[in-house]
C-alpha cells in the first residue's frame, strides 16, 4: 500500500493542531463523566442533558479522530532561505495598485484575513519557488492579475 501523502504545516501550524488535540484529549474524560451522570437521570428518550452530553462526546471523538489523522500525516516544513518563495516564507507582492505581505503556510493553516496564504491557493501556488522581481499571474473574476514579488523574508 502506498504511503499516504504528507500534510504540510509550518511549525506554528503544527503546534496549534497538537495543542487542540491535547486539549480535547484532556477534556474527554470530563465529557464521559457528564454522559454517565446524565444517563443515571432516568428515561433517556426525554433526557435533554443525556442527549447533549452524548452529542458533545460524539463531536469530541470525531474531532479527535480527524486531528489524529492530520497529526499522523503531518510534515513540518520550515523556510530555511530567502532566495525563493517556499512554505514558511513571508513574501511581499505588488499588483501595481497595492502592496500586500503574506506568509505562505500549509493548506490547513490558511487565513488570508490574517495574512496567512496557503501554498495550495491560486496565488500561493503561483508564488511558490519564485524569486524577488519575478511575476506570478493568476486568473481572477476581473481577468488575469499579475503580482510582482517585492521581497522574501
Amino acid at each position: 500500500m502506498p504511503k499516504p501523502t504528507p500534510i504540510l504545516f509550518t511549525k506554528e501550524g503544527y503546534n496549534k493542531l497538537k495543542e487542540e488535540y491535547d486539549g480535547l484529549k484532556n477534556k474527554r474524560p470530563y465529557y464521559v463523566s457528564e454522559l454517565s451522570k446524565a444517563a443515571e437521570m432516568g428515561d433517556r428518550s426525554e433526557n435533554a442533558a443525556y442527549k447533549y452530553a452524548k452529542q458533545k462526546l460524539r463531536s469530541t471523538d470525531s474531532r479527535l479522530r480527524y486531528l489524529s489523522h492530520m497529526l499522523d500525516r503531518a510534515k513540518v516544513v520550515e523556510s530555511t532561505q530567502q532566495e525563493y518563495v517556499e512554505i514558511g516564507s513571508e513574501v511581499t507582492v505588488s499588483n501595481g495598485q497595492k502592496t500586500v505581505t503574506f506568509r505562505i503556510v500549509g493548506g490547513n493553516e490558511s487565513d488570508p484575513a490574517k495574512g496567512f496564504l496557503s501554498y495550495q491557493s491560486p496565488l500561493g501556488n503561483a508564488l511558490m519557488h519564485k524569486k524577488v522581481g519575478e511575476e506570478a499571474e493568476i486568473s481572477a473574476p476581473a481577468g488575469m492579475v499579475k503580482y510582482t514579488i517585492q521581497s522574501i523574508g
